[in-house]
């Protein structure tokens, strides 16, 4: 190969041509289609709109991708007590360990409630 095919990156010309995206395609949306295109590309994985516009219409694939707010939620309250367990049992631990607080058994009654209410 001489150095005249390789470009810059040292990819030869020809490759680099069939992957450019260079063919441009103008599309006028009202209102409600613009709403309902920003629905379907926000619950996409793509972060952009052209390969999500491309694997639509080229491909004919389209994939929701589902987030459960609330199991979130709940997911993040858990965690946020079993920090807490965590300090209660470092400090059962320790030396001249103080016995459980009102509060210790309270956090201990709330984990128990959200773990029974989470389906893993």
């Amino acid at each position: 190969m001489t150095s005249n095919s390789l470009n810059k990156n040292g990819r030869t010309k020809v490759a680099q041509s069939k992957n450019r995206k260079a063919n441009k395609i103008l599309l006028y949306l009202n209102d409600e289609e613009m709403e309902r295109f920003n629905k379907m590309f926000t619950g996409s994985s793509h972060k952009e709109r052209s390969p999500f516009i491309r694997e639509v219409l080229l491909e004919g694939k389209y994939q929701i991708t589902y987030r459960d707010k609330t199991r979130e939620e709940q997911i993040y309250a858990l965690a946020k007590v079993g920090t807490n367990i965590n300090q209660i049992a470092h400090r059962l631990n320790m030396d001249n360990a103080p016995r459980l607080t009102e509060r210790d058994h309270a956090v201990f009654t709330e984990f128990k409630e959200l773990s029974l209410n989470i389906e893993f």
